[in-house]
């Protein structure tokens, strides 16, 4: 009698186990996105100053991943979005956005998706993000990402997102 409470309790556990989900996020340490809608990234003929950053996103699933993003301030105080803050990416593909600006000549239809960094009536452009998702158990990092910031005379750095 008391195997068989052995073995049921392992099954309970094996099947509530394979359909368990959990909350992930990817954490981007810090951008500066202060340069015209449309600037060229590579800055060979554009002489307007700032920086452009996009941020690349990839789904490593073979499903569809909604994700929510929030931006935080330079002393890490969230600035929202309160709300309308999620956006979705496709299994297997990537999206680069800029989070300072809904850049329509440089960002691809799905990039114009992701919110954007608010503007909280500073003029700041800049600050950090965190995008949460969530995945399946056992799915392993289901989002791989990098951030580029492009200065006048072309890349100012460019480094990979962690988990």
């Amino acid at each position: 009698k008391r195997k068989m409470k052995k073995f049921v309790f392992l099954g309970l556990v094996l099947a509530v186990g394979t359909s368990m989900a959990f909350a992930a996020s990817i954490s981007v340490p810090w951008f500066l996105d202060s340069a015209a809608l449309g600037a060229n990234p590579l800055g060979l003929a554009d002489p307007a100053p700032g920086q452009m950053t996009f941020i690349t996103l990839m789904n490593t699933t073979a499903s569809d991943l909604t994700c929510a993003i929030e931006y935080f301030d330079q002393d890490g105080a969230s600035i929202g979005p309160a709300s309308n803050n999620t956006f979705s990416l496709s299994p297997n593909a990537a999206t680069a956005f800029r989070p300072g600006i809904n850049d329509t000549i440089n960002e691809s239809t799905s990039a114009q998706a992701v919110p954007n960094r608010p503007d909280t009536g500073d003029g700041k452009k800049n600050g950090s993000a965190k995008i949460t998702y969530v995945k399946n158990e056992g799915d392993g990092p289901s989002v791989s990402g990098t951030v580029t910031t492009y200065a006048k005379n072309g890349i100012g750095y460019q480094h990979l997102l962690g988990q």
